[in-house]
C-alpha cells in the first residue's frame, strides 16, 4: 500500500500508506487488524494505545509481520530525549518521531539516541519531525505561545530548521 506524495516542483514519490490503529485496547486492534492476516501493513501506534498496552503491542505488531510507528512525538530536554530514543530503538520499530518545536539540539540527540540504541546489525528506526499539531490554529499560536506569525509561516520556519538536521 502506497500512496502519492508531492516532493514539490510537480515531482512526485511513493511513500507507504500508514494505518492508524486509534484504539484503546490490543484486543481492538487484533479484532481490526483480522481481515488482514495474511498482509504485513504500516501502522501507527499512538501514546493511547502504547500507554496502555506498552510493549505487549509492539510485540504482537512484530509477529505479525507489520511495519511500526510509534508515534509519541519526543519533546524534552536533549538528553532526555536522547535517552528515551536509545530506549525506543531497543524496541525495533521502523519510524519514530519527536515534536520539532524542541529545537535542533533536542532533534539532533533524539538520533544520536537512535544510534546508540540500535543493536549492531539491525536497523535503525527513521526519525521524522512533528513541526506542528493538527489542532494548531493562527488564534492559538498568538494567544496561548505568543508567537505572533501565522501558522503557515510558522510551518516554513520550522521546515528551514528541519533541513538542517540530518
Amino acid at each position: 500500500m502506497f500512496q502519492n506524495v508531492s516532493e514539490g516542483a510537480g515531482k512526485s514519490v511513493k511513500q507507504p500508506l500508514i494505518i492508524a490503529l486509534d484504539f484503546s485496547s490490543i484486543n481492538d486492534v487484533q479484532q481490526f487488524l483480522m481481515p488482514f492476516q495474511q498482509e504485513s501493513l504500516f501502522v501507527k501506534v499512538g501514546m493511547e494505545l502504547f500507554y496502555k498496552e506498552g510493549l505487549s503491542i509492539i510485540s504482537a505488531l512484530k509477529e505479525q509481520n507489520h511495519q511500526i510507528f510509534l508515534d509519541l512525538k519526543l519533546h524534552d530536554i536533549p538528553n532526555t530525549v536522547k535517552q528515551g530514543m536509545k530506549s525506543l530503538a531497543s524496541l525495533e520499530v521502523d519510524l519514530v518521531n519527536v515534536h520539532a518545536a524542541g529545537g535542533m539540539n533536542m532533534m539532533q540527540a533524539a538520533v544520536e539516541g537512535l544510534d546508540l540504541g540500535t543493536a549492531a546489525g539491525k536497523k535503525r528506526p527513521d526519525c521524522i519531525a512533528v513541526t506542528q499539531l493538527t489542532s494548531t490554529s493562527d488564534e492559538m499560536l498568538k494567544e496561548q505561545q505568543l508567537i505572533t506569525i501565522r501558522c503557515k509561516k510558522w510551518l516554513r520556519i520550522m521546515q528551514r530548521l528541519l533541513k538542517k538536521v540530518d
